[in-house]
């Protein structure tokens, strides 16, 4: 192929290889005389595809132009001696505005399209650097307003710190859209070149990302899975629905310790439970299920870890509509009663709601195991106590509801 390095176009050869070379017809230029190729043609058609550059000698003075960190479509002509250099051409760089040609890279004379060539001369271009704003927006935050900002295109310069406040979101940075969520410019951070244009002023928009906190749940007892929740600080927002079980519990609500009571109703609208970045545990609240209320009494053996010197006990239970449990041992043999208590039921196992508690029995604190059929309409209703003395079988009574 042909580099006619500026002059007319001069078309590609193909050939078989080895044959004679079809010399093209020389190429033209203003103000030059062609000089030949460089290579020079050889007189065959070499075996792999070869550039040639076309060599011009100037006719007469050439003027450069030298763009001086842009670019130029016209980089050099000749021109008689003793004419005028004619129109000068117009070249352009990114962020800067062009104010002339100069005698010299930065300084020099300027020169015109009148002025003389005397010799071969190479003609400098001259810039300015644009200059632009830069307009802060607080974007959704509050505040004074931030100073505009002045910059110079190809300098540095470090963004004022930002005086915007947003309750309950964090500040980011500086983005050059409005409905960014990510920075693209940190606090007091450096830039350079927001735009190229002269005069232009670029608006950064404060980005805010909304502060949060995580809500976890505990089963506290149950089953399942409740997945962890992230609430917006400053919003009132419902808590997840729950869905963890428990065999022979409802579901009451949640409460903010294990053993607390009940704080927060499934899916209650809750507010600022944590502060940003921070997480709190919920905790599932049981209510036993309905259990038969009312008076069970029998009798039972009680007072020996071994069961042939046990002695026979009337037991009265009464369960009450609140859970609470009360009731006495009260021995056959010397009518020495054994009162006992309980708070309302904590375990099902078995199809019976269950508590521990504790009686005195004699000069021995004994473990007390109450087990209350549920609720089921007609039918027996049993209840069923058993007495441990230093975790080792101490009694047992059988009763049935009056």
């Amino acid at each position: 192929m042909f580099d006619t390095a500026g002059g007319t176009e001069v078309a590609s050869i193909t050939q078989d290889y080895d044959t004679a070379v079809e010399v093209p017809a020389d190429p033209t230029r203003t103000g030059y005389t062609f000089a030949g190729w460089q290579p020079a043609l050889p007189e065959t058609v070499p075996a792999s595809n070869v550039t040639f550059t076309a060599q011009w000698k100037a006719n007469g003075l050439v003027v450069t132009f030298d763009a001086n960190g842009g670019t130029v479509e016209e980089s050099e002509r000749v021109v008689d001696k003793g004419n005028a250099v004619g129109t000068l051409p117009e070249p352009t760089r990114k962020g800067y505005t062009f104010t002339g040609w100069f005698t010299e890279e930065s300084s020099g004379t300027q020169i015109k399209a009148t002025t003389k060539v005397k010799k071969s001369v190479t003609y400098y271009a001259h810039w300015t650097a644009n200059k632009y704003k830069i307009k802060f927006n607080a974007n959704g935050g509050t505040g004074t307003a931030m100073n505009t900002l002045s910059a110079t295109y190809g300098k540095n310069v470090t963004l004022t710190a930002n005086a915007f406040k947003r309750t309950n979101w964090t500040f980011l940075g500086w983005a050059t859209k409005k409905d960014a969520t990510e920075a693209k410019y940190t606090d007091k951070q450096k830039v350079k070149n927001l735009t190229a244009t002269d005069g232009k002023t670029v608006t950064l928009y404060a980005v805010w990302k909304r502060n949060t906190y995580t809500v976890k749940f505990s089963a506290n007892g149950g089953t399942g899975a409740t997945q962890k929740q992230t609430l917006n600080c400053g919003s009132s927002e419902a808590l997840a629905k729950n869905a963890y079980t428990r065999e022979g519990f409802t579901f009451a609500g949640w409460a903010t310790t294990k053993g607390g009571k009940v704080v927060y109703k499934n899916k209650a609208s809750v507010k600022d439970l944590a502060k940003n970045g921070k997480s709190l545990t919920l905790y599932a609240v049981w209510k036993p299920a309905k259990w038969a209320v009312g008076t069970f009494s029998g009798k039972g053996d009680i007072g020996s870890t071994n069961a042939a010197k046990r002695k026979t006990a009337k037991v009265t239970l009464t369960v009450a509509s609140d859970g609470k449990i009360s009731g006495k041992f009260v021995r056959t043999s010397d009518k020495k009663s054994f009162a006992f208590k309980a708070d309302v039921f904590t375990e099902f196992s078995e199809g019976a709601l269950r508590v521990t508690t504790t009686v005195a029995y004699g000069k021995k604190k004994c473990a007390l195991a109450i087990a209350v059929s549920l609720d089921e309409g007609a039918g027996a209703t049993v209840a069923d106590l058993l007495v441990t003395y230093e975790a080792k079988d101490y009694g047992n009574a059988a009763l049935e509801k009056q």
